[in-house]
């Protein structure tokens, strides 16, 4: 749109009233989210997964540290991870702290489903998924799901191990945890791979195997290559299976996984012993029992000593298989693994009837078909527990679905709202014009009087720099006066004396120069002085920070003076005219405290952050009423007249007898430049 140049008053008024028309939209923005809100009869939820890091269940890093230690103890030590899982709970409970709970009971499940208790693994992951879906902890959810899902695996359930697996897979998806995504990924590989869907189940392992290699994450390579091996064994490749195994075996020794290596063991031996490779077979049982054995992986040993077992009787080594079976049957025993018993004396039967001891193989095929049926009877207790984990699940759904409803009711009655409101603006609007004629001429004499206003505030600024430079330049001349004219007054006499009195013997010639030499040391001396305090070499050569050290070692040549520095934050990145100004600023300051303060302790502190500067200088002489003395300070009032002409805030805090506190603030150190209207940089 275009307004006549000659009419800015039109133009003016119009962009205010477009101002003003704005401040009402966004009134009324503001008073509709409030009303919507206050409709709510329940707090609003994201559609996105809500995910908690360790800091929502732990309170402070002691207690974030002994739950990491705890899981990754779990994995090689179930029994010992156990005992620390339990004593934490006991301890949080008596702290009425449900929420840091949560992860202990997660791991109590994971360190039975690891010895293969799978109805107490299944008891403590319900227990978890109750209180992760109380919290609304999609995360914790997302890890019980995936949980649940390998013990329905173990189990043998793939339908439902599925559904678990693929809950947990999306949730991790929508919270991005690459993590857990790739382990999921990897389980779901596993239930295809059961099932001989081997082409699905070869996608998923390399998706979680490349997720894996991204982060750097040994242990869930090593998972991963361990069923690569399996399913390359499935497809009847032995060679290409051998060499996932191995490369699983490799990881696993070299970052002492034991659980790693007590799987890619047993694997790799009962392909070999499907190769008919018994003996080598059997050393890698040996080595799955051994490792199982140190971290007291009841399960491993129990399927170890079984596939040895198996191997003997293939061999028909029956005493030998026999005697590895029952180690199998007796690890089986202690840790209630029915399944293995039952695989154990079917392997009983076997060895007697090839012993042809019919009426024990007998026995034991009865006594397999017996527990196989029990089994099946206990099944039950799983699928009860799934049972109530669905029913969990279906609450949480219907919660959603009360909220989404919910949501819609406040959305129609906020869409009422939002008329009424687009109403009531359109006739704010017509007003905000007819009050902003009425009013035009009163901020047009506002404007007028601000900008003069400026004016006036620059003038003063600028009779504020010439008064700060004539002083300057007083000083100065008083310096070179009081200094340099005595000295070279008797360096001149000392010459005239040699030059006019032609009687005088060399010896006391000689005396007259050195005075006159030692006259002039002292000039040279009273020059560098005066030139460093004007602006020292070292400023312009390295910069503020040098100089202000140089300053400071200096001043603490003076006995009766210390001065402590402190530089934070300082890069350099300053302009040299700031730099130039803040060093003047400074050294006027230090000089009223020399010449005033009678102070003994000087502390100065410099701070940067980002564009912002402070320089702090603290004495602890014997100060003065600032409200007294504001106009007889040359020095601080120079001081203060160059932090404001760099825009900066300049702050005195002192009374008598309590020291003085000088804070100089400058707002931006860094882009101090701008274009004249000729476009050439100046500084301001």
């Amino acid at each position: 749109m275009y307004f006549p140049a000659d009419n800015p008053g039109f133009s003016n008024l119009t962009r205010n009233a477009a101002i003003f028309i704005f401040a009402l939209l966004l009134l009324a923005v503001v008073f509709l989210s409030w009303k919507i809100m206050s409709l709510r009869n329940i707090p609003a939820e994201s559609s996105s997964a809500n995910y908690y890091g360790l800091d929502f269940f732990f309170k402070d890093l002691q207690e974030k540290q002994d739950y990491q230690n705890t899981l990754h103890l779990v994995f090689s030590y179930p029994d010992s991870a156990r005992t620390l899982a339990t004593e934490a709970i006991q301890d949080f409970e008596k702290q009425q702290n449900e929420l840091a709970q949560l992860p202990y009971y997660n791991i109590l499940g994971v360190s039975f489903f690891l010895q293969s208790d799978y109805n107490a693994s299944l008891e403590y992951f319900y227990h978890t998924l109750h209180l992760a879906h109380e919290y609304n902890i999609d995360n914790k959810t997302a890890n019980v799901y995936q949980n649940i899902g390998a013990v329905f695996t173990s189990l043998g359930y793939y339908s439902d191990a599925l559904s678990y697996l693929l809950k947990a897979n999306s949730l991790f998806e929508q919270m991005q945890d690459s993590l857990n995504h790739a382990g999921s990924q990897n389980n779901i590989g596993c239930i295809y791979l059961e099932i001989g869907a081997f082409d699905k189940a070869k996608q998923n392992f390399d998706i979680a195997y490349n997720k894996y290699r991204e982060m750097d994450h040994p242990t869930g390579m090593a998972s991963v290559l361990n069923q690569l091996g399996k399913y390359f064994k499935k497809l009847n490749k032995p060679d290409s299976a051998v060499y996932y195994y191995d490369q699983a075996i490799s990881i696993g020794t070299e970052i002492h996984n034991h659980y790693a290596l007590s799987s890619a063991f047993l694997k790799k031996g009962k392909l070999l012993s499907d190769l008919d490779d018994h003996k080598e077979a059997i050393a890698y049982y040996l080595k799955s029992d051994s490792v199982s054995l140190q971290i007291d992986h009841m399960q491993g040993r129990s399927s170890a000593n079984l596939a040895i077992a198996k191997s003997y009787l293939r061999k028909s080594e029956f005493d030998r298989a026999f005697s590895f079976a029952t180690k199998a049957h007796d690890v089986a025993r202690e840790i209630g693994n029915k399944k293995i018993e039952f695989q154990v004396n079917e392997i009983f039967s076997r060895i007697f009837e090839k012993k042809e001891d019919y009426e024990n193989a007998l026995k034991y095929r009865n006594l397999a078909i017996d527990q196989k049926d029990e089994l099946q009877k206990q099944s039950q207790a799983y699928q009860i527990y799934s049972l109530e984990i669905e029913q969990l699940n279906r609450d949480k759904e219907m919660h959603q679905m009360l909220i989404t409803e919910q949501h819609m009711r406040i959305s129609r009655k906020s869409n009422q709202l939002y008329l009424t409101i687009v109403s009531a603006l359109a006739l704010l609007t017509i007003l905000s014009f007819v009050y902003y004629f009425i009013v035009s001429k009163i901020r047009q004499k506002q404007s007028t009087q601000n900008f003069e206003n400026k004016i006036r505030h620059s003038l003063d600024m600028t009779k504020a720099v010439l008064e700060a430079e004539i002083q300057e330049r007083k000083r100065i001349g008083m310096e070179m006066h009081d200094g340099l004219g005595p000295l070279l007054g008797l360096v001149k006499l000392n010459i005239t004396n040699i030059m006019v009195d032609d009687d005088l013997s060399q010896k006391k010639k000689n005396e007259l120069l050195k005075n006159a030499a030692a006259n002039l040391d002292e000039i040279l001396k009273e020059m560098k002085f005066i030139s460093k305090n004007l602006a020292p070499l070292i400023l312009f050569e390295k910069g503020f920070e040098s100089a202000i050290k140089d300053l400071v070692i200096r001043l603490q040549n003076l006995k009766y003076l210390k001065v402590h520095l402190s530089m934070n934050g300082w890069d350099g990145n300053v302009d040299p005219y700031v730099e130039h100004s803040l060093y003047r600023a400074v050294l006027e300051v230090i000089n009223n405290i020399i010449n005033h303060a009678n102070a003994s302790t000087v502390n100065i502190e410099v701070l940067k952050y980002g564009k912002e500067i402070t320089v702090i200088i603290e004495d602890d002489g014997v100060g003065f009423d600032p409200a007294i003395s504001k106009s007889k300070g040359l020095g601080l009032k120079n001081a203060a007249t160059r932090i404001e002409g760099l825009h900066g805030r300049f702050y005195i805090d002192s009374m008598p007898d309590r020291g003085t506190i000088i804070i100089m603030d400058l707002p931006n150190g860094e882009l101090t430049k701008m274009k004249n209207e000729n476009n050439k940089v100046v500084s301001y």
